[in-house]
């Protein structure tokens, strides 16, 4: 199952400032004379399309944010994907702020894992390769009522994270013991936590599809998201611009990011994988990402 769905943050407004009513540059794109652009339009309720463009200007030294939206609604159901591991890297951040023994290269291993990792690694490889045992290693870490309390309080907006990624068990509601070893070679454990049982969603489409393969026998049935990952366009795009802008919000909805986590992160987002040693032949450059 495939859904398109599409966050633009621009780091310039390409929209002249002026007092008069500025023209939705969504509109203008989206009536252009491209046949794939029409193609998708002709059935953008069938794709599940939604679009969320933020221009931004300083006006009295202040950010200001114009929002433009397309078929953006929030109550109902897309499944989010690996976009679930933008936010899980930005909270590992801010948790480290709170533990002193950890910092980015702590060397830690869950439990039943041989093969230990660090921070740093986990994130960069999240947004190079969009790894999902880099993902769900944070979710070890976090655990998804942390996650889901601190993304609500922020007032980013809905959000529900359920389960981790491409593994068997995945929505298993305690999270595992993390041993972490520090450059001193002391090991300390952080142990497993239990996280309240997942309620379904009670939005509109959440039962997807026809039929879905399920331990390769084929299941002549819509598939239930109702106890998914839920993480709406409009809080992803609400994070992103707390991530790239946290001046033009309160204290109590910036995340808790010194300067060189920010820097650090935003320069994870654009990285490639053949900057962290991938072989280009293989980790292309546009591997899980979209040029524009």
């Amino acid at each position: 199952m495939f859904k398109i769905f599409l966050i633009f943050i621009l780091a310039i407004s390409i929209i002249a400032c002026s007092d008069e009513k500025k023209e939705n540059p969504l509109i203008l794109a989206l009536q252009a004379e491209s046949p794939k652009i029409k193609n998708v339009l002709q059935n953008a309720k069938a794709h599940e399309l939604q679009i969320l463009l933020s221009t931004f200007e300083y006006r009295n030294n202040e950010v200001v944010f114009t929002d433009y939206a397309y078929q953006i609604n929030d109550s109902s159901y897309y499944y989010p994907a690996s976009t679930v591991k933008f936010p899980a890297a930005v909270m590992a951040l801010e948790q480290l702020n709170k533990t002193p023994a950890y910092n980015l290269d702590t060397s830690y291993a869950i439990e039943g894992d041989s093969t230990a990792t660090t921070f740093r690694k986990d994130i960069q490889d999240i947004f190079a390769m969009s790894s999902n045992t880099s993902f769900n290693n944070l979710y070890e870490f976090l655990g998804p009522d942390a996650i889901n309390d601190r993304l609500t309080k922020l007032g980013a907006g809905p959000v529900r994270y359920s389960h981790r990624l491409s593994i068997t068990n995945a929505d298993t509601l305690g999270t595992k013991p993390i041993e972490f070893t520090n450059n001193l070679n002391n090991s300390f454990i952080q142990p497993g936590k239990e996280n309240k049982p997942t309620k379904s969603l009670a939005i509109n489409g959440t039962q997807k599809g026809k039929g879905f393969y399920r331990n390769d026998s084929l299941i002549n049935q819509p598939m239930d998201f109702s106890k998914k990952n839920y993480l709406p366009l409009t809080t992803l795009h609400n994070i992103m611009k707390r991530v790239i802008f946290p001046e033009a919000f309160p204290e109590t909805e910036r995340f808790d990011l010194s300067v060189d986590q920010q820097l650090f992160l935003i320069e994870s987002m654009s990285n490639l994988p053949r900057n962290l040693g991938y072989n280009r032949d293989v980790y292309y450059d546009s591997y899980v990402k979209f040029f524009l």
